[in-house]
């Protein structure tokens, strides 16, 4: 399970890798260094820390095996990335790199749990990308619906992209990847950002940063059915396993970035 954490600009986002040879390996996307790093969690050593580049990467992902992990190179507003990265974790190599052109900016990526497609977010195109990691090409393109699609997770079954668009009032998209379907588009506050899905897919949550509010979504209905207090500029929500969300405190400024 990806778990978020808030360290100022030195860490972004660290996943977790299970792969039986790299058991508790950290993959740790460093958005001032341009890097990944791999930590070994027995030692707490890190073991290998691989280029990405300028265009600084946010967030990062680990494959349903455990053996290979992505980011993407989201950069800074003056100097927006255009690529994913393909990681193997065990070989601690970059594999696969991917264009995904102008106005692309790609910030989330996500393995399929099929393990052999991800998807990514496209925020300056307001698109979602799915990908064949075999190929390293893009299957598909489908449009979000809103403005600056940012955060991005999976429905279990894969079936469905939830993205959070920060421009406008803020919104989530449901984006149904095996379906001849417009995306639907859900009004849930200024700044929407972090989201999180439960294990049972019956709810996303999303973090409205520029509000002290956490949306509730029931996915059956594609309609808001709670509101839950959150603290001013809380930008990721995460809800694990055993069905307990984490929030951070917020506090790190107001404009999205």
């Amino acid at each position: 399970m990806t778990k978020t954490v808030l360290t100022a600009l030195i860490l972004s986002v660290v996943a977790l890798s299970a792969h039986a040879q790299h058991d508790g390996t950290l993959v740790v996307a460093n958005r001032a260094g341009g890097s990944i790093s791999l930590i070994d969690l027995p030692t707490g050593l890190e073991v290998a820390r691989l280029p990405i580049g300028p265009t600084i990467p946010h967030e990062a992902a680990v494959s349903p095996d455990g053996r290979y992990a992505l980011t993407g190179e989201y950069g800074p507003n003056s100097a927006p990335g255009r690529h994913i990265v393909l990681i193997d974790i065990v070989d601690a190599r970059v594999i696969g790199r991917l264009d995904l052109g102008p106005n692309s900016r790609p910030h989330t990526v996500l393995f399929h749990p099929d393990g052999q497609h991800a998807v990514a977010t496209m925020q300056d195109s307001d698109q979602i990308a799915l990908i064949d990691l075999t190929s390293m090409r893009v299957v598909k393109t489908y449009p979000t619906g809103g403005r600056e699609g940012h955060m991005l997770r999976l429905s279990p079954d894969g079936s469905r992209a939830y993205v959070t668009s920060r421009g406008a009032q803020g919104t989530l998209s449901v984006v149904f990847l095996d379906e001849d379907r417009p995306p639907v588009v859900i009004d849930t506050g200024r700044g929407a950002e972090g989201l999180s899905v439960t294990p049972d897919g019956s709810e996303v949550w999303v973090a409205n940063r520029q509000e002290e509010s956490i949306s509730v979504i029931d996915t059956e209905r594609l309609e808001i059915v709670a509101e839950v207090p959150s603290h001013r500029f809380a930008g990721r929500v995460d809800i694990g396993s055993n069905g307990l969300a984490v929030a951070p405190n917020g506090g790190g400024g107001g404009g999205p970035v």
